[in-house]
């Protein structure tokens, strides 16, 4: 049987991109499996937990507890660069299991359902990248206006000062913080729309054909060390890989102008909620 690697490292959503590049079910109905392995300069970081159960519930894959050779980090970089030219996001084959609430992906409380994650913790944790906090005020606000319009909200948010803060105004919200990555991705078909600002959850909607908008502010300023250098091109051809070019996926914040990827956000703080609200019931009609 050929196994074929597949190397995830550094964060969540570096992994899950990775993982949605490889057309696993395609090969996996051919014969083929895949060995997993998880690669991060910072030893102690948390994904590789995170991602384990998720990589352990997918057909064809198998978890790898080692350092991959010289020649499967080759391998891995031929399929990369032939994955690089297909600019396609393949779904990820989970082991099928009915949802713990007994909802079907048919059921009508989906046309009215809304996933969004906030993203008030920052960047793992740390708050000092201010490029993807958007003002709880402006959350709050959005999410009240979906639910006068009729809307089910839950919410991925790991801050736990702006998750209460969430519920104390808008207790009609839902959490699906605690449900573990494989939960969320479990999960995702139960939604109509999903909204981030630039995260890992965008893989999973995609996964799922959920539509989605997203929110891409110019990572140039206050984000994280080294990004400052980092053009808008490159986050369209690596982290929008095969996304910008799917109709139901809506981006607020990176846009084609004369043939070339831009920022067209400064900072979260120009945007308007009302402007979000109407983008999200724009990517449902």
């Amino acid at each position: 049987m050929i196994r074929l690697p597949i190397i995830c490292s550094e964060g969540i959503g570096d992994s899950l991109l990775v993982l949605g590049r490889v057309p696993i079910r395609s090969l996996g109905h051919l014969g083929i499996r895949f060995n997993v392995f998880y690669q991060a300069t910072n030893k102690d970081h948390p994904a590789k937990k995170i991602l384990k159960p998720l990589i352990e519930e997918t057909r064809f894959l198998r978890f790898k507890d080692r350092e991959p050779s010289k020649l499967e980090k080759r391998l891995f970089g031929k399929m990369m660069s032939l994955s690089q030219r297909l600019k396609k996001v393949h779904t990820l084959p989970l082991v099928r299991q009915k949802s713990a609430s007994g909802i079907s992906h048919e059921d009508t409380n989906r046309k009215k359902k809304i996933l969004i994650h906030t993203h008030l913790d920052g960047h793992h944790g740390w708050k000092g990248a201010t490029a993807k906090i958007w003002k709880i005020e402006n959350w709050i606000s959005v999410i009240q206006s979906l639910y006068v319009s009729g809307y089910q909200i839950s919410i991925l948010e790991w801050d736990k000062e702006a998750r209460d803060r969430i519920f104390r105004e808008c207790p009609f919200v839902s959490d699906l913080s605690d449900r573990g990555l494989l939960g969320i991705c479990r999960e995702m078909r139960e939604f109509v729309c999903v909204v981030s600002v630039d995260s890992w959850v965008k893989y999973v909607a995609a996964w799922s054909q959920t539509p989605q908008v997203i929110l891409v502010p110019d990572l140039r300023n206050g984000y994280v060390p080294g990004f400052e250098k980092i053009e808008p091109r490159r986050i369209a051809s690596w982290w929008f890989h095969g996304l910008l070019e799917n109709p139901i996926v809506h981006v607020i914040g990176l846009e084609k102008i004369e043939g070339s990827y831009q920022y067209t956000l400064a900072r979260l703080d120009d945007l308007q909620p009302a402007v979000l609200v109407g983008e999200i019931i724009k990517c449902m009609e």
